[in-house]
């Protein structure tokens, strides 16, 4: 990338939709997410290329956008024509960190070597928390992983975070795991902080849903 202008463009206009779907027959005909503007326009849309051989499923959509804050719509229809939507609120901006931006936080699970997104969690002892910092990192930096039952209240649990790089130089990878088994059920905020020496935090939330099994 040349600027930050492009980057922020590019990486803060590519959300993951992490959706489950649920139906009674074996097959969904028609998977379909938007961006909703006015009056249930959709400015953008994602249309599954292939029908979906799934009862209960994780469907992953990437949508392309300039930085703001939107309302998204996810729907399914099945093959018997019956259908549902949901909608969700989205910020794709990203986040200032002392010179660092930083994408939002996403919620899941370690699986096969792997990340998969999750939407509430129930019985699992551990959740996991990735974000991405883009931008030259020079010097010492720290990244911490919180848990807590208010957006500024006292963290229940902190985590040191993990910083990779990739194959990009000015994009990393930041994730780390949180103890959630013992948490009671209910809603919790997970806060990613990034510090860099001389400059004011950076600070990333999202909410943890966790239900009774």
């Amino acid at each position: 990338m040349t600027d930050g202008t492009e980057r922020e463009a590019e990486a803060g206009s590519h959300p993951l939709v992490p959706t489950w779907v649920r139906g009674n027959t074996n097959l969904f005909a028609m998977l379909v997410a938007g961006v909703v503007v006015g009056l249930g326009l959709f400015l953008i849309s994602w249309l599954s290329p292939v029908l979906a051989p799934l009862g209960l499923g994780l469907f992953l959509a990437a949508l392309a956008a300039p930085p703001g804050v939107y309302h998204l719509r996810m729907s399914a229809t099945d093959a018997s024509g019956r259908g549902g939507a949901a909608d969700t609120e989205v910020d794709a901006r990203l986040t200032e960190a002392g010179g660092l931006k930083l994408s939002s936080i996403v919620l899941g699970l370690s699986r096969n070597n792997g990340f998969v997104p999750k939407l509430q969690f129930g019985g699992e002892a551990v959740a996991i928390g990735q974000f991405e910092i883009y931008g030259r990192v020079s010097g010492q930096i720290s990244a911490l992983l919180e848990i807590a039952q208010t957006l500024n209240g006292p963290a229940l649990t902190s985590m040191p975070l993990a910083i990779s790089a990739t194959e990009e130089p000015d994009r990393f990878l930041v994730r780390g795991a949180l103890p959630i088994g013992a948490l009671p059920t209910g809603d919790y905020v997970v806060r990613g902080i990034v510090e860099v020496p001389g400059h004011p935090a950076g600070r990333v939330v999202r909410t943890l849903r966790k239900i009774s099994m």
